[in-house]
């Protein structure tokens, strides 16, 4: 048992009676209260004595206990209140200026948010990831001819070959893209897009797997993995675990067991999955140079790392496991392999890949202008309440006459500086409600208005700083009239003070006249895009592509001459058809991600590369392109057919031929072939690349013969393209889909080019769109400012 003299009262409570009372009350008060402690606690009663003790300091917090100096807080207290009540009158009083304010601190606030909740998703990509640290993307850095080139997308056999070599790495993921076809109940075929991913993929990642057991998920050749959407789709409900789905992929049937459920990909995930199944399908799912080739680029792959492995120690070792795997066709720094931190990948824009790409130049643009923003509104409740200090010069006058201090009164009008913006503040929720659908469609987002801590701990950043830096200066100039000057002529001479008004006024037209001038700007830009003559004719252009054919020979070249084959087939059909003016086919078409390349070395034992395109003889026709020399396949002999090449102006310089026409392409490994025709620059891509050079021909196989290294962004499938009449569209279309149906089980999906193009500047349009939404709302708060200067 402890000795009564070691226990002591509670301290906080001692402290807390020490802390209030006054001094003359204080021993007589403390000593009874300890006085009775002690008793008993010699009772044995310690529990219950220091309850009483603190009972005793509680009971004895009464007025005419507590010290003058917390009475003066109180007092204080009481004059804030009282200052508020005056700011609540005074605001309801001149309805007009405070209506002007707070609509433009409302809107200037609701800005910030939209511009806050945008910038914070788009700096929140990929960091959701636990093992965020350890993740990297593999990409190639190439260099041909003094010409350099990076890629996301890398050859599967790197993949597996950087896995089996390197004990510092955890896991390698694959990611792979695929197109199956699903049967549904009612005999409906549909297309299920898929993804061949490493067993990682669902250790390394935290994507959450609704359904199933993310460890075991993808150990199986025959597991799938569906999305939340698919699953809805094509059974209409997430109980599907231990299901099987037969799917056609690659026109072979194989049936899969559904082992797992995982959610739609992330909105702020720079990868994005469709349903999953394990890259052990590898070998019965690619073919042979798919998985093999150094230069067969068609894969993603990222790394987890051991927590303590540097990734560039480890860079340092790639060099000799790409020796060993060109083997003679090893050059020192033609072809290297890096690691990339998955929280970069988002806003690389010097990387071709598959991945979500951001514009952190946007980002930071919108950051800064949501801030300009808020400072305009800011800057009107300046100008506004110094214009009004002529109206309460008076009321200043009074009060300093009636002994209030200077200090006293910044205090009121900083009172109402914080009225006003609270009210504004829970306005400004309501208004950014309002615009976050035309927002979210501007943004192609789905922002959700969320009062995360951090938008909270933004919200009141916002306030303090609107409240106080609004408030500090016209409460500064307010507060120091002269109470003479200001009872005997009503007004408060100002001379001097003008200056920072002035500059403010010129800040809001600067502004004004900026957001403005980049709105006419961006719409110059986009009427550029859209008036840009890109070398040939787009306009009544539609295109479908056609499933993979059944049946074709070994190799690239002989699934791309079945394409075509079976292309030709179905233009037959279409070519009795009047509201077709003209009709093609082609491996690749305008608008799509990025033509097949091809990479060969030339006769000096240098790697070049060069966009290659499969089409018919009707091709260069049908789009009306022009010649700078030669002919076209139209009309030609069938000689021309199966070893004519034409190529583009930009392959012609890079070939440095005198005379190209009827010459070879400078390599001892392509086959019989010839250049026939040499065609006018045209942008067969969109106006961000310069244009590349290219080949185009009938019949792949003499080109394919002399290939290196092949890039393909999609499945080497035909694209059938007409021209139609677009007043007997749906004429046409219902024909053209009578014909498909007659001959393919995959769904029909007929699509107009100048649709496709578009897409390819969707980005400035969404930019555009915004800013114009953003730069409204600083006019109209500019407008507000000015329009209540003048009044």
């Amino acid at each position: 048992m402890k000795k009564t003299n070691q226990i002591s009262p509670p301290k906080w409570a001692d402290r807390f009676l020490k802390l209030y009372c006054k001094a003359e009350f204080l021993e007589e008060i403390q000593g009874d209260a300890y006085e009775i402690f002690e008793q008993e606690v010699k009772m044995n009663k310690v529990g219950k004595a220091k309850m009483h003790f603190i009972w005793n300091v509680v009971r004895f917090f009464r007025w005419s206990n507590i010290k003058a100096t917390n009475r003066s807080n109180l007092t204080q207290f009481t004059m804030v209140k009282n200052n508020f009540k005056i700011a609540y009158r005074n605001l309801t009083k001149n309805r007009f200026y405070t209506g002007i304010n707070l609509t433009g601190i409302s809107l200037g606030i609701a800005c910030f948010i939209l511009t806050f909740l945008y910038v914070q998703e788009e700096l929140s990509f990929d960091k959701f990831h636990s093992k965020v640290d350890n993740l990297y993307r593999v990409w190639v850095h190439e260099v041909y001819e003094d010409e350099e080139y990076s890629e996301g997308v890398v050859p599967v056999v790197l993949g597996q070959t950087i896995k089996q070599d390197f004990p510092e790495i955890t896991e390698t993921i694959q990611i792979r893209g695929g197109l199956a076809f699903y049967m549904s109940k009612e005999q409906e075929k549909l297309d299920m897009p898929f993804d061949l991913v490493g067993k990682g993929f669902l250790k390394s990642f935290d994507f959450k797997l609704l359904v199933g057991d993310k460890n075991t998920a993808l150990d199986k050749l025959e597991s799938i993995v569906l999305t939340e959407k698919q699953a809805m789709r094509h059974f209409g409900t997430l109980d599907v675990l231990g299901q099987t789905i037969k799917l056609d992929i690659n026109d072979k049937p194989y049936n899969f067991s559904i082992t797992g459920v995982i959610e739609n990909t992330p909105a702020n995930s720079s990868i994005q999955y469709k349903s999953l199944i394990s890259d052990l399908n590898n070998e019965r799912l690619l073919h042979l140079q798919n998985r093999t080739a150094w230069y067969n680029s068609s894969s993603q792959f990222f790394v987890e790392l051991h927590p303590n492995v540097s990734a560039s120690q480890l860079e340092a070792k790639f060099p000799e496991m790409v020796k060993r795997g060109l083997g003679d066709e090893y050059e020192e720094g033609m072809f290297m392999v890096k690691l990339q931190p998955l929280s970069t990948v988002h806003f690389d824009s010097e990387i071709d890949g598959d991945t979500v790409a951001g514009d952190i130049q946007t980002v930071r643009i919108l950051g800064v202008v949501g801030l300009v923003i808020l400072l305009l509104a800011g800057i009107n409740f300046i100008n506004l309440a110094v214009g009004q200090s002529i109206r309460r010069a008076k009321e200043v006058g009074v009060r300093k006459v009636m002994g209030a201090h200077k200090h006293q009164l910044i205090a009121q009008f900083l009172g109402e500086s914080f009225l006003l913006t609270v009210a504004a503040m829970i306005l400004s929720i309501g208004v950014c409600a309002l615009l976050l659908p035309s927002f979210n469609q501007f943004a192609d987002k789905n922002l959700i208005l969320t009062f995360s801590w951090s938008l909270c701990l933004a919200l009141g950043i916002a306030l303090l700083a609107i409240g106080l830096l609004s408030g500090v200066y016209p409460a500064f100039v307010l507060s120091s009239f002269s109470p003479v000057s200001s009872l005997k002529s009503g007004k408060a001479s100002q001379k001097g003070r003008n200056g920072l008004a002035y500059g403010l006024i010129v800040f809001q037209f600067f502004a004004a006249i900026f957001f403005v001038s980049s709105t006419v700007i961006m719409k110059n830009q986009l009427a550029y895009i859209a008036k840009k003559d890109l070398g040939y004719q787009s306009e009544g252009m539609v295109y479908m592509t056609l499933p993979g054919p059944t049946e074709f020979d070994p190799g690239m070249a002989g699934i791309m001459t079945a394409n075509g084959l079976q292309a030709q087939q179905l233009l037959e059909k279409l070519s009795q058809e009047p509201a077709i003016n003209g009709s093609a086919y082609a491996n690749n078409y305008f608008g799509d991600g990025g033509w097949m390349k091809l990479d060969y070395v030339d006769l000096e034992e240098k790697w070049k590369s060069f966009s290659y395109n499969q089409i018919s003889e009707d091709f260069v026709e049908l789009f009306v392109m022009e010649f700078v020399a030669g002919k076209d396949f139209k009309n030609a002999s069938d000689f021309d057919k199966r070893t004519g090449i034409i190529i583009n102006e930009t392959y012609a310089k890079m070939l440095n031929l005198e005379d190209p026409i009827g010459e070879r392409i400078p390599c001892k490994k392509f086959g019989e072939h010839r250049i026939i025709g040499i065609i006018k620059d045209f942008h067969f891509e969109s106006l961000h690349k310069a244009i590349e050079p290219l080949v185009m021909s009938i019949n792949p196989e003499p080109i394919f013969a002399g290939m290196e290294g092949l890039t393909m962004n999609q499945s080497a499938r035909a694209t059938v393209l007409m021209k139609v009449k677009l007043d007997d569209f749906a004429a046409v279309k219902q024909e053209v889909q009578s014909v498909w149906e007659d001959r393919f089980a995959e769904p029909f999906d007929l699509k107009f080019i100048d649709t496709k193009l578009q897409n390819l500047y969707e980005k400035e349009q969404r930019t555009n769109a915004m800013v114009n939404l953003i730069a409204a709302l600083a006019i109209i708060i500019a407008s507000l400012g000015l329009l209540g200067l003048a009044a």
